[in-house]
């Protein structure tokens, strides 16, 4: 690990991409946490000059506060505990960028890889990825959130973790939790 200090970013070269609900009243980055309940479709790119704040999640993160910073990918998908059965297509997405920074935000809620001082190339969650060009590629293990949308279509038997939010085995114990 190389730091886990408040990294200051250096300019950044171009402005990240941004975005706001309907009627949300600040911006904030794609993954903020602050949209961790809100259906995809939902989620609105904000205009060059949209006079919405950020959220204080979404500045901090864009001014690299906070960050722990990694010397290697694999590195950071072993802190972050990302499911095995997904670090190979992880590895394979990130092997077709350039890219010298690699992190895990305060939230340790995923890992992002990046030129410095540009925007994220890629963002890895525990059982999804996201690019810009591909957008988001959901993994194995991945458990679609109720969110406000349509009533849900799981039976009563189909139990997710509510940390990783992955299916609970059959052992009733979620394999992360264990």
């Amino acid at each position: 690990m190389v730091s886990t200090q408040a990294l200051s970013k250096p300019g950044a070269s171009e402005r990240p991409e941004l975005f706001h609900t309907a009627d949300g009243t600040r911006r904030h980055l794609r993954f903020c946490s602050h949209f961790s309940d809100t259906p995809a479709d939902r989620i609105l790119e904000a205009a060059v000059d949209d006079g919405r704040p950020l959220c204080e999640w979404s500045a901090a993160e864009i001014a690299g506060q906070g960050q722990t910073r990694f010397e290697t990918l694999d590195e950071a998908l072993e802190a972050y505990r990302a499911p095995l059965e997904n670090r190979d297509r992880m590895r394979e997405v990130a092997a077709g960028f350039t890219y010298d920074k690699v992190w895990m935000p305060n939230s340790g809620s995923y890992v992002a890889i990046a030129v410095e001082g540009q925007n994220a190339l890629a963002y890895f969650g525990k059982t999804y990825l996201w690019t810009a060009a591909g957008g988001t590629e959901t993994l194995t293990g991945y458990v679609a959130g109720a969110g406000t949308g349509p009533a849900s279509t799981r039976t009563q038997d189909e139990r997710t973790c509510p940390t990783h939010h992955l299916s609970i085995p059959a052992t009733g114990v979620c394999d992360y939790c264990a």
